[in-house]
C-alpha cells in the first residue's frame, strides 16, 4: 500500500537534517557565493563539518539536487 504522502525531508526516518538546517545551508553558501576564492568562509568543506555531512551531500543540498523547494 503507498502512502497518501509520500515522507519527505525532515519527516523522513533517516533525515540526517531539519528543514531548518537545509534552508541555513542554503543561506550560508549564498552568502559567500560571489567572493572571491580564498575570501569564502562558508565552503562546502566547513559546511559539512558544521553540520556533520559529506561535501557531496552539501552541494547537492545548494543545488537543489536534494531537500527540493517546497512547492506552493
Amino acid at each position: 500500500m503507498k502512502r497518501a504522502y509520500p515522507l519527505r525531508g525532515e519527516t523522513h526516518h533517516r533525515a540526517l537534517l531539519t528543514d531548518d538546517d537545509v534552508d541555513a545551508i542554503r543561506d550560508l553558501y549564498e552568502e559567500d557565493r560571489f567572493k572571491p576564492r580564498g575570501t569564502r568562509f562558508w565552503t562546502p568543506r566547513r559546511l559539512a563539518e558544521k553540520y556533520e555531512i559529506s561535501v557531496r551531500y552539501v552541494k547537492r543540498i545548494v543545488q537543489y539536487e536534494v531537500r527540493l523547494a517546497p512547492e506552493g
